[in-house]
Parts: C-alpha cells; sequence; structure tokens
C-alpha cells in the first residue's frame, strides 16, 4: 500500500480548483489539504501543515504562484511543486524553482498521472535518503516536460493535450446511454416539489420555505446558504443531504457542494474535461458546478421530465 501523498491544491478560479479537487480525490494515496486562493494563503497553509507538493497556479492575487514558491524555498519550506496554468511562457520560469512538473489547464488526466507519479518517485527518494536518485527524477522531469511543452515527440510521456470541445452538444452525454441504466422517473413525471414546505433555522428564527420557490442550496463552510427565487437568501443549519431527503425527487446534488431545483435549470453550458455548469432561473449570475460523475444522471432526469 502506497504512503499518504499530503497534497495542497492553490488556485484563485473556484471552478478550476474544484475541478482538480475532484481529479485528485480519485487517487486512493492522494490526501488533499484545505485549498487556498491566493499566494498568501499558500504560504500560510504550507508552513502551517507542511504538505508534500502543492499543486500551485502561476497567476493568483496578492502573490502569485511564482512568487509564493520562491517565497518558501528562501525559507527552506518549499515543498514539491506543480505549477498549473493556461499559459506555455511560464515553463522556463517554473522549473527555476525546481518544480517536479507543470501542467496546463484545462487538465489532461493521463498528463496529471504523469504528474503524480513524478511526486510519488521524488518522495520515495527523498525519503530514502537518495539524494542522487532524487536529482535524477528531477532532471527527467523537466526534460520529459519540456518536449512535452515543445509539441516535440516523447516517448516517455503521452501525446500532447489537445484543447477541449468548445461545440460539444450536451445530450451527448446521454446519447450511448443503456435504457437499463434509466432513471425509474416516468416521463412527463418527474416528482413535483410545489407542495413541500421547508423549515429552516435560520439567525436564531424559523422560517417556513416553498419547496418549488427554492432554486439551490450550496455548503458555506458550518452552514448551507439557500437561494429562494425572489434572489431573497438564508443561512441554514441544515446539511445538503437533509435537505435533499426533505425536498424529495425534484432535487439533485450535481456537485457534492450543492444541490438545486431541477424545474428551475435554464440551462447547461460545457465548461471541460466532461464538467458543465448549470445556470438557474432567477439567478442567471451565478453558474453552478456539475461535475462529470453526476452529468449523465442530471441530463437524464431533465430529459425524462420534460
Amino acid at each position: 500500500m502506497r504512503e499518504k501523498l499530503t497534497v495542497l491544491i492553490a488556485d484563485d478560479e473556484r471552478l478550476a480548483r474544484e475541478e482538480l479537487v475532484y481529479l485528485l480525490s480519485q487517487e486512493l494515496d492522494v490526501e488533499l489539504l484545505e485549498p487556498a486562493c491566493n499566494g498568501r494563503e499558500v504560504i500560510e497553509a504550507a508552513r502551517r501543515n507542511k504538505p508534500d507538493a502543492i499543486f500551485l497556479d502561476v497567476e493568483m492575487p496578492e502573490l502569485n504562484g511564482l512568487q509564493a514558491a520562491r517565497t518558501l524555498r528562501e525559507e527552506s519550506q518549499l515543498p514539491m511543486i506543480v505549477f498549473t496554468t493556461a499559459y506555455e511562457h511560464y515553463a522556463v520560469e517554473a522549473f527555476g524553482v525546481e518544480a517536479v512538473d507543470y501542467l496546463l489547464k484545462p487538465y489532461d488526466e493521463e498528463r496529471l498521472g504523469i504528474a503524480l507519479q513524478r511526486l510519488r518517485q521524488r518522495k520515495v527518494a527523498q525519503q530514502a535518503g537518495l539524494s542522487s536518485a532524487g536529482k535524477q527524477v528531477s532532471s527527467d522531469s523537466v526534460e520529459v516536460s519540456g518536449r512535452e511543452l515543445a509539441g516535440t515527440p516523447s516517448t516517455e510521456g503521452p501525446a500532447q493535450q489537445e484543447p477541449p470541445s468548445k461545440n460539444r452538444d450536451a445530450s451527448a452525454i446521454f446519447a450511448g446511454a443503456s435504457e437499463g441504466n434509466r432513471p425509474t422517473v416516468a416521463a412527463g413525471l418527474m416528482p413535483s416539489s410545489r407542495k413541500v414546505r421547508l423549515l429552516v433555522e435560520d439567525g436564531g428564527r424559523m422560517v417556513v420555505l416553498d419547496g418549488s420557490s427554492l432554486l439551490f442550496a450550496m455548503k458555506e463552510d458550518k452552514h448551507t446558504r439557500i437561494r429562494m427565487a425572489d434572489g431573497t437568501e438564508y443561512s441554514a443549519r441544515q446539511t445538503l443531504q437533509e435537505l435533499e431527503e426533505r425536498l424529495g425527487l425534484g432535487f439533485f446534488r450535481p456537485h457534492r457542494s450543492y444541490l438545486i431545483n431541477l424545474d428551475q435549470v435554464r440551462e447547461i453550458q460545457p465548461w471541460f474535461n466532461g464538467a458543465y455548469n448549470a445556470v438557474l432561473n432567477h439567478a442567471e449570475e451565478i453558474k453552478i458546478p456539475v461535475s462529470r460523475t453526476a452529468a449523465k444522471e442530471m441530463m437524464r432526469l431533465l430529459q425524462e421530465g420534460s
């Protein structure tokens, strides 16, 4: 069994951060720390938690990723670094601060797997006290990554990442699905939330909410934020799971941090790597992430309920 690899993710873009959290959470030996949103948070988290590795976005507010990495190196507290960015031109600077790898957004799962393997090898070498092996891993990492970024063939790495399709039809996500895997909700009979009343505690008072007017609920620290169709928001003590059980099948968890009213879904927008964003009626300015694992079921439910 592999030893745990503790990882800190640092990215100021919420959706990019959550996508990387999802991808890394599939690795059994990866232990994720609380993500950071800017360079100063990265430095503080690295000092406090001493992670094995940081997946570090280059462009962030306050201090960018390169500045944060240099600060940690000066303090002799630099973990293994994998820089993440949408731009190739930071590569030389990235390896100047002894980065193990450099990943381009949107993330390619196979390429991410290679980065994780390099981190594992480096950690084993460090623990064994084999400094020469560690240097060899670092050298190989720079050489392979440099070839991939330059677009030259590599016998050690995968093919270059292809950009995500900009015009992927949302219907394609369930086009090849087998009939046996479809939900048991009959066409045209999507359960309605109209008769469901929800009693929530908000700031010491008890509020009765109409389930049909609830747009979405979102996990927020130790509370749950509830957004209604009229724009009113409440901070409830109930968990998302408790709300989901109370509200019934007309509601769906597109992401572990969200619960949405399917009757209020207005639009599904492709994002990348099979993930989507949901836009709801009365809250067009908010994009709610739909994970890849939830996307198929959500699309089917919406189709069956039409």
